[in-house]
């Protein structure tokens, strides 16, 4: 009989650590950064775990540590397209546009399929005036992500600028085959059309 208090006594503690280091342990998994940021405490040379805690980061606006987070993954991983198209979205979100073309050319040196890369590298050479250079981007991204309406809105506006009217036209009809609810790309196509 004294046995089974002795035992049902360990059960109670062993449940009790085990409860304690549950809940310890739930308390990191209340959101992706809290996580990340535990995992690179211990982690900390692992490139996709410092590129996750970027990424922690910038979702929460938090620029500063997502910069500096992508360039320490950069620096472990050197390779790692995707650090370097998202240090390039920082760089362009902060006007840093030299730098932004720099870091989405590294993504595409790297990954060649990178559509978006195109596409965000395409949209700084249009607001800064290289609508040629722009298109060229445009439609290599498409050919990698032809069903992109996001990217055929863009070759649209840098056609307009170029005043390709009817080509415009068509890259906004497109678009609204894949995205047909976008009154943007609505609004575009009408004022176009009623010219």
């Amino acid at each position: 009989m004294r046995h089974t208090s002795v035992e049902a006594s360990l059960i109670i503690i062993v449940v009790a650590v085990l409860s304690t280091l549950s809940f310890q342990r739930n308390a990191l998994w209340k959101d992706e950064l809290t996580l990340w940021q535990d995992s690179f405490r211990k982690s900390p040379l692992k490139a996709r775990v410092a590129f996750n805690l970027a990424n922690g980061y910038n979702e929460k606006g938090d620029l500063r540590k997502a910069e500096r987070l992508y360039k320490y993954t950069i620096r472990l991983k050197p390779q790692f397209a995707e650090a370097h198209y998202n240090l390039a979205t920082i760089y362009d979100a902060t006007g840093r546009l030299e730098a932004a073309v720099e870091e989405y050319t590294h993504a595409i040196e790297l990954m060649p399929e990178f559509a978006e890369a195109y596409n965000n590298l395409g949209f700084i050479y249009y607001r800064q005036g290289f609508t040629d250079r722009a298109i060229a981007l445009y439609s290599k991204a498409l050919g990698l992500r032809p069903h992109s309406a996001h990217i055929r809105y863009n070759l649209a506006l840098a056609y307009i600028k170029k005043g390709l009217k009817e080509e415009a036209i068509r890259e906004l009809e497109m678009a609204l085959t894949f995205n047909p609810p976008d009154p943007e790309v609505k609004e575009l196509l009408n004022g176009l059309l009623t010219e």
